[in-house]
């Protein structure tokens, strides 16, 4: 059985090289996790194959949003929208750090991880899908910075 190891987003190439080569000498079997969200959900998933039941994962309530990682959903203004994992990610990430321009190759190492391709539009495509979902409910929080990236406005 693999081990699950949840590590900061802050953690960035040298470092996260040095504990894969730490990992690999040690001869663990690993499965890196940035995003808490996954890794709670890795967790429940081998708790339920053994049996095991553990408490569920209470909704996180963070200027005027309420987030529940379990059902990835938000409600924000008793209005209830339903994201995929990904989306639930990303937005959870912008809501982490609402009022600051973040820009894609920070939106792609922290929500998809340092191998993803920099060249991708992924960042663009979720965040169009994230921002339809969210307008068809009247909220319109996304903001995207020409030439930086995107920002998450609260009223």
């Amino acid at each position: 059985m693999s081990q699950l190891l949840l590590m900061p987003h802050n953690v960035h190439g040298g470092m996260l090289r040095f504990v894969e080569q730490f990992l690999a000498k040690q001869g663990v079997d690993y499965r890196i996790i940035r995003d808490p969200i996954e890794a709670m959900r890795r967790i429940r998933a081998n708790a339920h194959r053994q049996g095991v039941e553990l408490p569920r994962v209470k909704p996180i309530t963070m200027h005027g949003f309420r987030l529940d990682p379990e059902t990835r959903t938000v409600y924000y203004k008793e209005q209830c929208v339903r994201l995929r994992k990904k989306a639930f990610s990303l937005f959870y990430f912008l809501l982490l750090n609402h009022g600051t321009v973040i820009d894609r190759t920070t939106l792609l190492e922290r929500v998809w991880g340092a191998q993803s391709n920099p060249f991708t539009n992924t960042v663009d495509v979720h965040l169009s899908h994230i921002r339809k979902k969210l307008l068809a409910h009247g909220i319109d929080v996304i903001k995207t910075v020409h030439g930086v990236g995107y920002a998450l406005e609260i009223e």
